[in-house]
């Protein structure tokens, strides 16, 4: 499967669990079977940064796609295999990103 694929199958997984997670974000303490208001804050506060995460997904997907359309823009029928696309990629230790459940690369412009 071309990368490009995968890229934009990705990038539609993320929207659905953008989508998802926009809806059962707002539940209230029985809607999120959470036992006290304590156990909702939690979950509540848990929703939210895997929220951040998946936005975050969806910006580094994003990165990844602009950076192969330049590449393909500036040469027709440019294979991306084995081409620098100027990019950096960090990889956060878990617990050190947006949520504790999801790791999300953060993709930057290398500095030339």
């Amino acid at each position: 499967m071309p990368i490009e694929d995968v890229l934009d199958r990705a990038g539609n997984f993320i929207v659905k669990a953008r989508q998802s997670l926009l809806k059962y974000i707002n539940y209230n303490e029985e809607e999120s079977f959470s036992i006290n208001s304590t156990s909702h804050s939690r979950w509540a506060k848990s929703a939210y940064e895997d929220l951040h995460a998946a936005i975050s997904a969806g910006v580094a997907i994003g990165k990844l796609q602009k950076a192969m359309k330049e590449i393909e823009d500036k040469e027709t029928n440019c294979s991306t295999n084995g081409v620098n696309l100027g990019l950096k990629v960090t990889i956060p230790e878990s617990g050190n990103g947006n949520s504790e459940r999801w790791i999300v690369p953060e993709v930057t412009r290398e500095s030339t």
